[in-house]
């Protein structure tokens, strides 16, 4: 599994899903696939995961999402403070998520997302 080394994940990064990530979701989940690496694996994301995933929409930074997620499965926000940002440093890890507006090895936003099937 590829996992590429980052920076800490700040309160004020502001996410988007990465360009070569194609994904789709129903109810219940949200099924994700990295389209630039021939040995990618579908991730399945259920839960808090798959709500994660789609609050990344390029205008929610890290303490809304918290925010989002702690009013949405009615949870303290020192509960899951720890749990989100770990999430999301593995889905940057993975290639999957990069911040919005950086330039060099993450994904520029310039209106262009990863595919939703």
């Amino acid at each position: 599994m590829y996992m590429k080394a980052v920076r800490p994940v700040s309160y004020a990064d502001t996410w988007i899903h990465a360009p070569d990530v194609a994904w789709t979701s129903d109810e219940s989940r949200v099924v994700v696939l990295d389209l630039g690496r021939e040995d990618a694996v579908p991730l399945a994301l259920e839960g808090s995961g798959s709500a994660i995933w789609l609050a990344l929409d390029g205008v929610m930074d890290t303490a809304a999402i918290i925010d989002s997620l702690s009013t949405k499965f009615d949870v303290p926000r020192s509960e899951i403070d720890f749990v989100v940002v770990t999430f999301l440093r593995d889905l940057r890890r993975r290639g999957l998520i990069s911040l919005q507006g950086v330039h060099g090895d993450e994904a520029s936003h310039r209106g262009g997302r990863g595919a939703r099937l």
